[in-house]
C-alpha cells in the first residue's frame, strides 16, 4: 500500500512560557528541512517507504511557498496561560484543515495515512 505520513505544522504561543523545545524561529526552518528530507521523520518515513505531505497550518511567519501546502488558520497560536490559545472559529478552522489533508492524501492514493512530528 501506498504510506504517507501527514504534518501540520504550527507554532504555539505557550513558548513564551519556556515549556517548549525551540522557539517559534525554528518551526519554519523545520518545515523546510521536511521538505529537504532530512528530519528525523523525514528519513523514518523514507525507510517506511512513506512520502510526507507538509502543510503549513500556523506557522508564525509569512504562508509558505510549495511544495509546503498553506492551510493556514493563523501565524500561531496564543498563549493559553493568558486566555484562549485560539478562537472557536480557528479550531474549526484548524480541525477542517486536518481534515482536510486526510482527504488530500486520500486523493493521492494513498492507503495508510500517518500523522507526524
Amino acid at each position: 500500500p501506498r504510506r504517507a505520513v501527514v504534518i501540520a505544522a504550527a507554532d504555539n504561543g505557550v513558548v513564551e512560557e519556556g515549556v517548549a523545545s525551540a522557539d517559534p524561529a525554528f518551526t519554519l526552518t523545520q518545515t523546510e528541512n521536511f521538505i529537504r528530507g532530512v528530519t528525523g521523520v523525514a528519513v523514518l518515513a523514507r525507510r517506511a517507504g512513506a512520502d510526507l505531505i507538509v502543510a503549513d497550518v500556523g506557522i508564525n511567519a509569512p504562508p509558505c511557498r510549495p511544495p509546503i501546502l498553506d492551510y493556514k488558520v493563523a501565524r500561531g497560536t496564543k498563549n493559553f496561560c493568558h486566555g484562549p490559545a485560539m478562537t472557536r472559529s480557528e479550531a474549526l478552522q484548524a480541525l477542517s484543515a486536518g481534515v482536510s489533508l486526510a482527504r488530500l492524501a486520500k486523493s493521492r492514493g494513498y492507503d495508510i495515512i500517518g500523522a507526524g512530528e
